[in-house]
């Protein structure tokens, strides 16, 4: 059995609210940050277990996973109707790594991009796009994480933004 949610965060709230209601998992006084995420097909036995395993092994309190639970209100919104197009998986993983000490860096890392992989056989192969760790998938991201979107989005960028001025951040290139 469970424990009870930490959260729930399923009811109306002010823009301002939602924006810092994070804060207090991200202390001011670490300043290093390393976030992945994959959406996730079900939630079932063996992707809990491979969950559970890698939160145990985290290397510090700082580090965990959350899973999000998707679909409600956000699914009667067609994929095609936004630039978020992903809307089909019924959870997603998010795996946060924070550390205030430079030489923890690679270990915080590589747990992070362990648990991302080890992750690989409950995901449907895409991505969200606020958790991009360093952009280790390239040119690979942009179209995980927009999926169907991705060609109308380039469209958009290659008519707005030929020269590719806003790009730090992950791009989506103006021509494929």
């Amino acid at each position: 059995m469970f424990a009870p949610p930490v959260a729930d965060l399923s009811g109306k709230i002010p823009f301002a609210m939602h924006q810092s209601g994070f804060d207090g998992f991200f202390p001011k006084a670490i300043q290093r940050y390393y976030m992945k995420s994959v959406y996730l097909r079900a939630l079932d036995d063996a992707a809990v277990d491979t969950i559970i395993a890698h939160a145990v092994g985290q290397p510090d309190p700082n580090a965990y996973p959350i899973v999000w639970h998707l679909g409600g209100a956000m699914n009667r919104v067609p994929p095609e109707a936004t630039a978020f197009g992903r809307r089909d998986a019924p959870f997603m993983l998010e795996i946060t790594s924070s550390w205030s000490d430079p030489l923890e860096s690679e270990q915080h890392i590589a747990w992070t991009r362990r648990f991302c992989a080890n992750m690989e056989p409950y995901t449907t192969g895409k991505l969200y796009v606020n958790m991009p760790g360093f952009g280790e998938e390239e040119g690979r991201f942009a179209p995980a994480a927009y999926g169907t979107n991705y060609e109308r989005l380039v469209a958009l960028k290659k008519l707005y933004d030929p020269t590719n001025l806003f790009r730090h951040n992950q791009n989506i290139q103006p021509m494929v």
